[in-house]
């Protein structure tokens, strides 16, 4: 009995881990303007954006062209303001056809910087409060805050286009779906351990 509850709470994190991904959809598409690249340095592009969720709850933000003529390495800066009711502390990035990812910082505004973990599975980032999942902490973003988001990285492919989706996280009071199903995988195998001694 213990073995088909466990595994029944497995299946259903996981589907609804899946299922999360698999709803979500661009809520908002940003096309940046050629002709706002700075070139007069690093090639750089500055970006104000007023984060609010899709009416259909949808969770991601694309960032479209950003691949400046005749730059291989554009710098991104942005400012993101949450127009939310939630409170954000995560903040996720993932650059299609980008690779050297670097000079990533990301902070709130004012008041101090946040932890940044590089993807292995592709090149982008997850930066989090260095207590995660805490609203209390005076970093996290609250409706009406600003996160302040830099980064530098190179274009793969010249031949094709770039662009970035990013997100952030607002299920602050729950680990994230990866998280969960470690967490159950030791679950699970604590329980393998008492059924053996019995």
């Amino acid at each position: 009995m213990i073995k088909f509850r466990a595994l029944l709470l497995y299946a259903v994190v996981l589907i609804a881990a899946l299922s999360s991904m698999a709803c979500a959809s661009i809520y908002q598409d940003v096309v940046l303007d050629s002709n706002k690249w700075d070139t007069s340095g690093i090639c750089t592009y500055d970006l104000d954006l007023g984060w609010s969720w899709g009416a259909n709850g949808a969770v991601l933000a694309r960032i479209n062209d950003a691949k400046p003529t005749g730059s291989n390495d554009p710098r991104i800066r942005q400012n993101i303001t949450n127009q939310t009711e939630d409170i954000w502390t995560d903040w996720h990035v993932e650059i299609s056809n980008g690779t050297n990812l670097r000079n990533i910082v990301v902070n709130k505004v004012g008041v101090g910087s946040w932890t940044i973990e590089t993807y292995q599975y592709c090149c982008g980032f997850f930066a989090h409060l260095n207590t995660t999942y805490d609203p209390n902490n005076p970093l996290a973003i609250h409706q009406g805050e600003k996160l302040y988001v830099e980064f530098t990285y190179d274009v793969l492919d010249p031949q094709q286009p770039v662009s970035i989706l990013q997100y952030p996280t607002t299920n602050y009071t729950l680990p994230e779906p990866a998280s969960l199903l470690t967490m159950l995988a030791g679950v699970g195998g604590m329980l393998g351990i008492f059924r053996r001694k019995r």
